[in-house]
This record gives structure tokens, sequence and C-alpha cells, in this order.
């Protein structure tokens, strides 16, 4: 996929591909947490496939397969209302899992200035 950004992944790492007539137009790299959820790590598109939907579309069909996993994130500031439009809600520190809650406050000491979001599954009785 061509958008000039390079990802190490790690063994653990699960990354999923969005594709449009063979080819890779989107991809996203989770890493599992020892509390039992996900970081969303990297989203990725393709450059010639930007401001289309794309992202939006592949993380509308892609977090639904983590029920029951909840998916953490940090943004920059002028993404937030990307990540709300697909259903992500800030967080501070004190309302996540210890571990991810932890990564935001070292990524804050480092002036990184991300938002903490979390994708979070709502459950009803009937599921």
């Amino acid at each position: 996929m061509d958008n000039g950004y390079r990802v190490k992944c790690g063994r653990l790492d699960r990354v999923y591909s969005f594709t449009l007539n063979g080819k890779i137009i989107a991809a996203a790299r989770l890493i599992p947490q020892l509390s039992d959820v996900y970081l969303l790590r990297n989203l990725c598109v393709a450059t010639d496939c930007r401001r289309q939907g794309v992202a939006s579309r592949f993380l509308s069909e892609l977090l639904p397969q983590f029920v029951p996993k909840n998916c953490y994130c940090f943004i920059s500031a002028y993404l937030q209302h990307f990540y709300e439009a697909v259903g992500f809600e800030c967080f501070s520190p004190e309302q996540v899992p210890e571990d991810i809650g932890v990564m935001h406050v070292r990524q804050r000491e480092r002036k990184r200035g991300w938002i903490l979001m979390g994708f979070i599954h709502n459950y009803t009785d009937n599921q």
C-alpha cells in the first residue's frame, strides 16, 4: 500500500486490511494489551484513497469484530471529530484499564499532546 508510512509489527499484533479490486487501500494494527483490550496503534489509508470515507468505513466494519474487547487509541487533536464519528469517546487515564492509562500518561509526559479515546462495546442482556 502506498501511503509513505512504514510500520514494524510485533508477533502478537493483529493487522487487518481493507481491499478494493484486489488492492489494499487501508490497514490497521491493533496490539492486544494485558487488560484484555486492544490498542489501535496504526490506521493507514493509501494516499490516493484519502478523504473518501475509506477509513470511516473500514473502522465501522472492523471494530464490531472485537466484541467483547474494547479498543483504545491515542490521537492528535485534529482527528478527534473523525474518531467520534465512528463511535470512539474521549476518556481520562483514570477511566480506562490501568495499562492504557499508564501509557497515555507517559505520552503526555513526553509532550506528545495526544487525546485518549476508546471504542467501548455496549451490550444488552439479549447478547
